[in-house]
């Protein structure tokens, strides 16, 4: 991390390395995300914040979801990597040439009229439901947390990644790039979430917790996925995956915000009605 952004090595994370960052195991989760809110329309602030923190534990020692600040370190990357501020390097690289009409992670200001609301499904997201329909918030770059995209739109970007980096005719991402994306990074226990995940870099994967897990939920993707499938959820709400073996694509958007139980069954009943149709 140290070599593209020299300032992210102060107080002890120096060894944080990209990939510690894709796994989530740098140390500096979501700690103090409430505090950061005012910061977030305002890239400079929010990532010179994130520069200053100090890892609770050395990398790569354990596994804790890093939220909000998993989006800024790595959109911060893209930034002085590419010259471009990192919505912009979206917009140029894949959003624009793939067709994309409805994706923005800076929503503009004639497209948040037409965007719907946040919606709290639970009383536990009602403080998260008012944050992000802040017009300041809504429209701030959130890597993490501020796409605005539809279902169809997030399907074509899924379907260049499945068909290994290429749609349309035009090679977006190499294929080693993203067998390298999807493999197997990490599997181990999520501090924050309270289970067993397997990372891949930056995707979610498929497939059964382990027999001796303290948990034994089903995947996120269905009883039926595996580590072929890969993708990631909205908080409690929207999703997205695609497998390599079956060269499928599912996604779903919507704006309210459940319950963990009540999110998890919605995508396990959605997602396993398609393992049902594809008869696997």
């Amino acid at each position: 991390m140290a070599e593209y952004w020299p300032e992210f090595a102060r107080n002890g994370k120096s060894g944080i390395t990209l990939r510690h960052v894709f796994h989530h195991t740098a140390g500096i989760h979501g700690f103090g995300r409430y505090r950061q809110i005012p910061q977030w329309p305002f890239w400079r602030l929010a990532t010179a914040d994130v520069a200053s923190m100090t890892p609770e534990h050395p990398p790569g020692e354990r596994m804790a979801y890093h939220a909000v600040n998993y989006g800024f370190i790595l959109g911060e990357i893209v930034r002085r990597v590419s010259g471009m501020p990192f919505e912009e390097y979206f917009q140029r690289t894949f959003a624009q040439p793939l067709g994309l009409e409805n994706t923005w992670f800076r929503i503009p200001r004639k497209a948040l009229r037409r965007s719907p609301r946040i919606i709290s499904g639970c009383p536990e997201q009602d403080t998260l439901a008012r944050v992000f329909n802040l017009r300041p918030v809504r429209r701030a770059v959130i890597p993490a947390a501020s796409l605005n995209s539809t279902a169809r739109e997030m399907a074509v970007f899924y379907q260049m990644l499945v068909n290994e980096g290429s749609y349309g005719g035009r090679q977006y991402l190499k294929p080693e790039t993203i067998g390298q994306a999807v493999s197997l990074g990490y599997r181990g226990w999520d501090e924050i979430n309270q289970r067993e995940t397997f990372w891949a870099q930056g995707f979610h994967l498929g497939g059964r917790n382990a027999s001796n897990s303290p948990t034994k939920d089903e995947s996120i993707f269905g009883s039926r996925s595996t580590q072929a499938t890969f993708g990631h959820m909205g908080n409690r709400s929207s999703m997205a995956w695609g497998d390599m073996n079956h060269k499928v694509v599912v996604t779903f958007t919507c704006d309210r915000l459940l319950s963990y139980e009540d999110a998890r069954q919605r995508w396990g009943e959605l997602n396993n009605a398609v393992w049902d149709l594809l008869g696997v």
